[in-house]
């Protein structure tokens, strides 16, 4: 008798907490403040006990939603979208209850790629002027803790944050500027999902399942391999360098350069630089939300393996919309700015052809930045052209703002004129403009395929290239040197694309 009475009390005390239930819970980019894609169905899900009842109530439903939950914990329920604008609330509720407030509905963009789309807008060039400014009820900002991971992730550590001018302090500035056009020129709410890694190679952003598909995973595990055996060497060299570098800076050489960290050491010690380990980490917890597209601004870790490039990049935009099961998924990246890689002629400056490469794929577009490098500082600061002209494109390739100018003279024709090559551009009604003195960045190649140093000279909305070195041009090209920042613009002050070109006509 006294067992069935214990028994009793014991079930008594504990059949408030739910006999231990697990609570609901949702991924982190569910939450308060968020921003729905409109006019998308939205996923919303989250985790509780197998079989747990879980019921959604939302400001625009006429009524509850019910979905239980699976054997592996998880719940999910599509629902309609509201209409754009806000706030609206969700309540979720199982064993506990969930408020979801000032929810908002408009657009939605992922931001991702290396340092420069993460470099913060405290950072920046115009950062003391537009950072007391930065204040917008209806932009949203989701700023994702930078991790790694071997092996896809469900959640990431991150939360939805009112557009303020503390929470922009240290938010992607490229991102940031993105947003703030997108809003303005809309007038719908917007939310900006910032997903970036610092000295982040492409591959790292790429799911282990995509790289061995396309058969990029025995050249990259070549690679590591290499750098393993090469590490302990290359190591002792460094260290070496390092304190004979420290003995001469303390005799008074202060002019000396420290020396580099060897890529093989530098990618052993980093394992973000490991495939796939930032789309485990970084990108996988989130496909299931719903976004109009994706900002991207990355190259600059790969242009030693240009080559590997040509075939991870439209890998990358391909396999991020089929992840989504979308077929295609708008992408707008910026193309590498001008730096003095010391390496003339070589892999970076045909890692930025590369890139161009991309723009047959479907809703992509790439924002020429080659007026906004420093030569001597990998991360330039004037990010807000950046994020502009990246908005820009999105603006007239997605929302069909056609009214907008988004882009600077592109070679439409190159033809031969006795020893001269005359071009004629798209995006040029506004009229050609030099920027200084000269035009510069433009070469000719005759019949053996060497470029020459060319003259160019404005002609209404034509260019005349010519040089004494090439009597028989057979190609042009323009801005193709990472080293050197051409001055060719149009009207509406956008940069013109640098291009490769042959000459027609004989």
């Amino acid at each position: 008798m006294r067992s069935n009475v214990f028994t009793a009390i014991i079930l008594f005390i504990i059949a408030p907490l739910g006999f231990l239930a697990a609570d609901v819970t949702l991924p982190s980019i569910v939450g308060s403040n968020m921003v729905i894609q409109q006019n998308s169905p939205f996923v919303l899900w989250g985790w509780a006990d197998p079989g747990e009842n879980v019921v959604i109530r939302a400001d625009w439903l006429e009524k509850p939603v019910e979905v239980m939950t699976g054997d592996e914990k998880e719940w999910r329920v599509t629902l309609p979208p509201p209409q754009a604008g806000g706030p609206y609330r969700i309540t979720i509720k199982g064993y506990n209850s969930i408020v979801l407030d000032n929810i908002l509905c408009g657009e939605v963009w992922l931001a991702s790629g290396q340092s420069n789309m993460a470099w913060p807008m405290r950072k920046t060039a115009r950062a003391a002027e537009e950072l007391p400014r930065a204040r917008h009820d209806d932009i949203r900002l989701f700023h994702v803790n930078r991790t790694y991971a071997s092996s896809p992730r469900s959640d990431v550590k991150a939360r939805w944050q009112l557009c303020e001018p503390e929470a922009v302090d240290n938010f992607s500035a490229v991102a940031y500027y993105f947003a703030r056009m997108l809003k303005e020129k809309l007038k719908v709410p917007v939310g900006i999902i910032s997903s970036s890694k610092g000295g982040s190679p492409i591959e790292a952003w790429i799911s282990e399942a995509v790289l061995r598909e396309g058969n990029f995973t025995p050249a990259l595990d070549s690679m590591w391999q290499n750098w393993s055996r090469r590490a302990p060497e290359d190591e002792k060299r460094y260290q070496q360098a390092l304190k004979e570098w420290r003995e001469k800076v303390k005799a008074g050489e202060v002019s000396l350069k420290k020396p580099r960290i060897p890529v093989s050491v530098k990618n052993l010690s980093t394992k973000h630089r490991r495939p796939a380990a930032l789309y485990n980490a970084m990108i996988a917890p989130l496909e299931n939300y719903a976004i109009k597209g994706v900002i991207w601004y990355q190259g600059e870790s790969n242009v030693p393996r240009t080559e590997q490039f040509a075939g991870l990049f439209p890998a990358l935009i391909k396999s991020w919309a089929a992840q989504r099961n979308r077929p295609y998924l708008p992408f707008y990246f910026s193309q590498i700015a001008p730096y003095d890689y010391k390496d003339e002629n070589g892999p970076a400056s045909r890692l930025r052809e590369v890139q161009a490469g991309v723009l047959n794929l479907p809703h992509t577009g790439m924002a020429v930045i080659t007026d906004v490098g420093n030569l001597n500082d990998i991360h330039p600061i004037r990010k807000k052209e950046v994020g502009e002209r990246l908005a820009l494109l999105a603006l007239a390739g997605e929302y069909k703002m056609d009214t907008l100018k988004y882009s600077g003279p592109v070679l439409k024709t190159a033809r031969k004129e006795g020893a001269d090559v005359l071009l004629s551009f798209d995006f040029a009604s506004s009229g050609l403009v030099q920027k200084g003195d000269r035009l510069t960045g433009f070469e000719l190649a005759g019949p053996d395929g060497r470029f020459y140093p060319a003259e160019a000279k404005i002609e209404g909305r034509q260019i005349r290239v010519y040089s004494s070195a090439v009597e028989e041009p057979r190609q042009v090209r323009f801005g193709w040197h990472i080293e050197v920042i051409p001055n060719l613009f149009n009207g509406d002050d956008l940069p013109a694309y640098p291009f490769t070109a042959r000459v027609a006509g004989r």
